[in-house]
Order: C-alpha cells, then sequence, then structure tokens
C-alpha cells in the first residue's frame, strides 16, 4: 500500500511572463490588482484572496516559440515528506526538492497533459520537530521558520495566513523559554514573536495587540535588568514607539 498523499492547498497561480516589467505594468495598471512584492524575476498579486504570481523564470524555462506554462503552487506543510509520499504513489518530479529562499523548499511536478505543479513549503523542520519535540534546536529553527514565512505573508498582504504561522511560532518560542527559563536566547525569540503579533492587524483588536507588545517588552526588560540583554537585542525603544502609536 503506497503511503497516505500529503494535503495539498492551492497556495497560488504562478504564471510564466517574458517581460517582467511590462507584465507588472499590466497587471497593476489595467487589471487593477494589489501588488504584494516584486524582486528579481517574481512579482506577486492579491486578486481578492487568491495569489497571482508571475515567474520570469518559468517562461525562460520552455522553448521561445511554445506554449508559456500555467504553474498551480499546492503548499504543503513539509516538501520533502510530501515528495516522498507523493513519488511512492508514482508521481515522477521534474527535480528535488530544493530551496528558493532559505526558509521554503520547493519540487515540480506534471500531470499526464503536461500541467505543471510545484509543491511549496518549509524543507524538513516541521517534520523533524514533530518527530523529536525534545529536541531543542529542532523546535526552535521550526519556530524561526514559522516567524520567516509570517514575515513572507505579510509581505503578500496574507493577513490570515502570516496571522496562524506567527501564532504557532510563539507557542513553540514560549513552550522553549518556560522548559529553560535562564536561556536569554529563547526569552528574546519569544518577544520577538510578541512584536511581530503586536503590529499585525488582521483578526486582533487594538487591546490584544498591545498586550503582545507589553509581553514583548516586559520580557526584555527583564533581561536587560539583568545584564543579560545584548545591545543588538534591546529593542526596548522599538516597543516603546509601537505602544505610543497604539495609544
Amino acid at each position: 500500500m503506497p503511503d497516505a498523499a500529503p494535503a495539498l492547498r492551492v497556495h497560488a497561480f504562478m504564471l510564466g511572463v517574458r517581460d517582467i516589467d511590462a507584465s507588472v505594468a499590466f497587471y497593476t495598471d489595467r487589471l487593477g490588482l494589489t501588488p504584494c512584492g516584486h524582486f528579481e524575476d517574481f512579482a506577486f498579486f492579491d486578486a481578492h484572496g487568491t495569489m497571482i504570481a508571475l515567474s520570469a523564470q518559468l517562461a525562460r524555462a520552455r522553448p521561445s516559440d511554445g506554449p508559456i506554462p500555467v504553474e498551480i503552487v499546492l503548499a504543503v506543510d513539509g516538501v520533502r515528506d510530501a515528495y516522498e509520499r507523493l513519488a511512492a504513489r508514482g508521481v515522477t518530479f521534474l527535480n528535488e526538492p530544493h530551496s528558493i529562499d532559505g526558509t521554503n523548499d520547493v519540487a515540480n511536478f506534471e500531470d499526464p497533459d503536461g500541467n505543471v505543479f510545484s509543491l511549496y513549503g518549509p524543507a524538513i523542520r516541521e517534520a523533524l520537530a514533530t518527530h523529536d519535540p525534545t529536541n531543542t534546536e529542532w523546535q526552535r529553527d521550526l519556530s524561526v521558520s514559522l516567524s520567516r514565512i509570517g514575515d513572507v505573508l505579510v509581505a503578500q498582504r496574507d493577513g490570515p495566513g502570516a496571522l496562524d504561522a506567527y501564532r504557532k511560532s510563539l507557542a513553540i518560542a514560549e513552550a522553549l523559554a518556560e522548559r529553560d527559563p535562564g536561556n536569554a536566547r529563547a526569552q528574546v525569540d519569544e518577544a520577538m514573536v510578541c512584536a511581530r503579533l503586536g503590529t499585525i492587524r488582521h483578526g486582533q483588536d487594538m487591546t490584544l495587540r498591545r498586550q503582545f507588545l507589553l509581553r514583548g517588552r516586559d520580557i526584555l526588560m527583564k533581561l536587560k535588568s539583568a545584564g543579560k540583554l545584548m545591545p543588538n537585542q534591546d529593542w526596548i525603544d522599538w516597543f516603546d514607539r509601537k505602544l505610543d502609536e497604539l495609544r
């Protein structure tokens, strides 16, 4: 019996484009879509809750006289795990899982008609952390990765996704801080996730955001009073400014 199929969620529709700048102008000025980010050969747009990604790389992967493909991006909890499960079920991949931004991996495959799909998500951190919840470094890696994913989703204006990623990151960070109260790095990690949650507006009223900011500030203040806060970790003034903005 093959492994159970992984949970696949449509994350975005990626369109191959030959001129990224001309396409960005078209989608912005003609279609009126909201840009979420633009870097190098990629651009992202919010089509009222559905992500549309433009990729010059995708267009270059096909002959100049051939049709430009559309790629459906499927979000998974762990790319390596999903890759292995689908391969065991007979899916032939075009490439091995590989990093695209230092946080997330991708792996591509085609259906019988040549339609292109990609798996997108964390590499193996979540699988490792789930396999051994007592491994502090794996747990911290997962928490940091979730925070970075939240940052990307904020840039893409995906409020619900960012909030979910930050909440998961905080749950891990606070568990690690409770497990080892003398670990200053764990305390700072928790404060930094509180900072992110204190500035995200989706699904959070001003009172809740203020609570996160106060919590993060309090953590750093205690570390500073104990002489355990490094200068590059002293974000207390930043917390004060953000709290003032919520008055």
